[in-house]
């Protein structure tokens, strides 16, 4: 299996982790690819009253890096507490290793669920309880 970070998965780590923190109703920063200082694996640059911009180098590092940047990037952002990181961290890595088993460029559907008059339903997406729990604390 090849675990390089390309552009596209990078793209991929940056909108699953973003989608989750905004339902978490968390600072998103911004996202960008490389750091504008050389040998840099990542920066921050914080700007008033505007999310951060956080460059991330990508060529020649592993995908786990990359994605664990990114995480990380929105656990600084918010400056979360020891146990609200602990969960946004373990929500986004669930979240990601969904994305990374529907392949590459395709979103991972729900699946549904039978209702008793035949209907069907859309099953809860268990990131979205994680979401909803971070928003509310």
């Amino acid at each position: 299996m090849d675990t390089r970070a390309t552009a596209l998965r990078f793209s991929e780590t940056v909108r699953t982790v973003v989608g989750l923190s905004r339902r978490g109703r968390l600072v998103t920063p911004v996202f960008r690819s490389p750091p504008a200082l050389e040998g840099m694996d990542r920066t921050i640059r914080w700007r008033c009253e505007k999310p951060p911009v956080v460059a991330i180098a990508r060529e020649g590092r592993p995908l786990a890096a990359v994605q664990s940047d990114v995480i990380e990037a929105v656990v600084v952002a918010n400056s979360l507490d020891r146990r609200r990181a602990d969960r946004f961290r373990r929500a986004a890595w669930n979240a990601l290793e969904g994305t990374n088993t529907a392949g590459p460029g395709r979103p991972r559907r729900r699946s549904a669920l039978q209702t008793a008059d035949g209907s069907a339903e859309a099953k809860p997406d268990p990131q979205e309880a994680v979401a909803a729990d971070l928003a509310a604390s």
